[in-house]
Order: structure tokens, then sequence, then C-alpha cells
């Protein structure tokens, strides 16, 4: 019998990343090995969850139109994860995160994303 897993799931039960490395382990040069924990913030995760609320009427409870099925609900989160990477510019950097990325030149446009 065939079970699906995901590959998260996979790792974490074998202890393993080998299936998406060559086994080693592998971090960007200026991760720190050891975060201490007065360092850790849970002020950019905040901020997100403040956004998200903010511009989904589903998660401010305004409205149960989109939230009536996890299908509706996913569907408003992943326009929510387009026009947050592909369209606006993030507060910080003044730059769509996608142009920032190289992933696009330059941010699209909402007619753009909706044709």
């Amino acid at each position: 019998m065939f079970i699906r897993a995901s590959i998260a799931e996979v790792i974490e039960q074998t202890g393993s990343i080998s299936l998406l490395t060559d086994g080693e382990r592998r971090e960007h040069p200026e991760t720190q090995p050891q975060v201490a924990d007065s360092e850790i913030h849970a002020n950019p995760v905040e901020a997100f969850n403040a956004s998200l609320r903010w511009r989904n009427a589903a998660f401010r409870r305004k409205t149960n139109t989109y939230a009536k099925s996890r299908q509706d609900l996913q569907r408003t989160l992943d326009i929510y994860w387009l026009v947050h990477n592909f369209v606006r510019a993030h507060f910080t950097t003044k730059v769509v995160p996608a142009v920032k990325l190289g992933i696009l030149e330059v941010g699209l446009s909402w007619f753009q994303l909706l044709t």
C-alpha cells in the first residue's frame, strides 16, 4: 500500500536530508549556528499576520463569503501571495520582492496579473 507523504515529513521521520542534497546540511554563510533566545523576535511574523488580516476580509471576519470552505479561503490566500510577491512594492526595500530576487525585471500591474 502506498502512503502519500511530503518530502518534509519523510525528512522529519528519517532525520536525513539526503533526498534534497548530497547529505550535507548547508546554510547561508552569514547564518550563526546558535541564536540566543533574547535575539528571537516574532515581529516580522506578527507584521505579516496583521497585513494579512487587514487585506483579507475573511481573516477580519467581516464576511464569511470566501471562508466557507478551505478551497475558497486558499484562493484568497493565493491571490494575497501573488499581490504580495509580484505586484506590491515592499515597505522596507521599496521594490517588488520578485524584482529584488531577480525573478522579474519589473513588478506586475493589476492588469497584467489579471489578464
